[in-house]
């Protein structure tokens, strides 16, 4: 799933782009406006795609003047799976924050393309856990491969996870191992304090 606009999983680049613009503001958008707001789109390829789905009921056209103006259906039987689609990256977080807080003392961080906002639909998603120190390797294994199947099951992405301990994190923060960056510059905190306080503070210990 292309996690970062999910709809053009279920629809071409450019409608997926003009229903995710249509449905965050129920008002009316002229052809430019949908054009100049869209991700690259060809002004000629945002009118194929309104008129399409214009002739499928999604979409209302409504004219003024000489002008075409564009807006949601949002009493269309379809219009409840837009919306959904819409939110989808926000309910796969949802879906991962819980899957982890069932999992008590676990530290868990969301990082790469995923959190950057940047990914594509062959993206992998990379979940960094932090687990005590003492955990066994094969328990560590166990939820490594749960979150990644979850991940699977969700998205249809592969969940890629980095396990560490807080002892193993503090020895990679002191050799300066370059994925340390990698976490500093993207992740966002699934459970636990914001990495930058982590990496900066005790909490490791």
């Amino acid at each position: 799933m292309d996690i970062e606009s999910p709809l053009r999983t279920i629809a071409s680049p450019v409608e997926a782009e003009a229903l995710r613009i249509l449905a965050g503001a129920d008002t009316e958008f002229s052809v430019q406006q949908l054009h100049r707001l869209a991700n690259p789109a060809s002004l000629f390829g945002m009118r194929k795609a309104l008129t399409r789905l214009a002739d499928a009921g999604l979409v209302d056209q409504v004219a003024h003047g000489r002008s075409n103006f564009y807006r949601g259906n949002r009493s269309h039987v379809l219009w409840p799976a837009v919306e959904s689609a819409v939110a989808a990256r926000v309910v796969f977080l949802e879906r991962l924050r819980a899957s982890i807080a069932r999992r008590s003392g676990l530290l868990a961080y969301l990082y790469g393309s995923v959190a950057r906002g940047e990914s594509v639909a062959a993206s992998d998603v990379d979940v960094l856990l932090i687990f005590d120190d003492g955990t066994a390797r094969g328990s560590m294994a166990d939820v490594a491969d749960e979150l990644s199947s979850e991940i699977r099951t969700w998205t249809g992405n592969e969940g890629q996870i980095y396990s560490t301990t807080r002892s193993e994190l503090r020895e990679s923060v002191s050799r300066a191992d370059p994925i340390v960056d990698s976490f500093r510059r993207d992740a966002i905190a699934l459970a636990g304090p914001p990495i930058a306080t982590l990496l900066a503070s005790g909490e490791m210990a």
